[in-house]
């Protein structure tokens, strides 16, 4: 079924890497090429992996989730042989990508992106369930990987202003993470799995959420200020507003998520 796939792949988490991938080349100020549209389709790819990876290595703990419906290879409606040979070739696909259309630097960052999705969700080292590393690990990966990506995929020598806006996703993508891992809470202390929230509990990972966006809010208003950028930076500060306004009327982080989601992208 399409719900099946949409939960296996999660398509919307390609919204915020675009997004990520978009700011980069803003920031780059570079015409836009064809070449532009390989590192779209690689990021695509990346991105997929690291859902469909962790479905592999989850399949035991999610079999025990009162949430079933989004984990369909614990569920049994996707096989986890097939999700384990999928996600092998999305991620021989990314790296021959890489190797073939882009520079040196973009294919050892390619490489390093695979090596995260596998340790994040693989053991021995299995990064999501040791406390305070996995939300860094998720700000990196989601966040301030595909910036450098695209930066490096545009061909730009980054200025100062640019590795500080380089910030704004590493804080976003840590502060959304956080907000999964809160909603899993209840599944993850059933299966023992140990994470920052489980361990610090919904009230204070949503106030460290909080602060993430905080923080993105100040980099955004310094850069504005220097002019390096436009009046639209003030609009998006507005939205954090609405984002702290969430954040705080929360009850159910499952019922503010999609709005929170949709707000963080822009």
């Amino acid at each position: 079924m399409l719900s099946d796939w949409l939960h296996f792949t999660r398509p919307r988490l390609w919204a915020f890497v675009l997004a990520v991938y978009a700011i980069a080349f803003l920031a780059a100020d570079v015409v836009f090429s064809s070449i532009h549209y390989i590192g779209i389709f690689s990021f695509i790819i990346i991105c997929t992996a690291s859902i469909t990876v962790n479905h592999y290595f989850d399949y035991y703990d999610d079999k025990k989730s009162k949430q079933l419906y989004r984990f369909p290879v614990a569920a049994g409606k996707i096989s986890r042989s097939f999700a384990g040979i999928f996600s092998l070739l999305l991620m021989i696909s990314s790296i021959m990508l890489s190797y073939t259309f882009f520079p040196s630097t973009v294919f050892y960052l390619v490489l390093f992106a695979n090596f995260m999705i596998i340790t994040y969700s693989a053991p021995p080292l299995r990064i999501k369930v040791r406390p305070y590393i996995e939300t860094i690990w998720n700000g990196i990966g989601y966040g301030t990987l595909p910036y450098y990506l695209a930066l490096s995929i545009a061909g730009a020598q980054p200025s100062i202003e640019m590795h500080l806006l380089g910030l704004i996703p590493f804080f976003i993508a840590a502060s959304g993470h956080i907000l999964l891992q809160v909603r899993d809470i209840k599944d993850d202390r059933k299966s023992r799995v140990k994470t920052a929230s489980t361990q610090f509990g919904q009230n204070r990972m949503i106030i460290a959420s909080k602060l993430m966006i905080a923080a993105s809010g100040i980099i955004i208003a310094y850069l504005a200020l220097i002019g390096f950028l436009n009046y639209l930076a003030w609009s998006s500060l507005a939205i954090g507003a609405l984002i702290f306004a969430e954040h705080r009327r929360m009850k159910d982080v499952r019922k503010s998520y999609r709005r929170l989601q949709m707000l963080y992208i822009i």
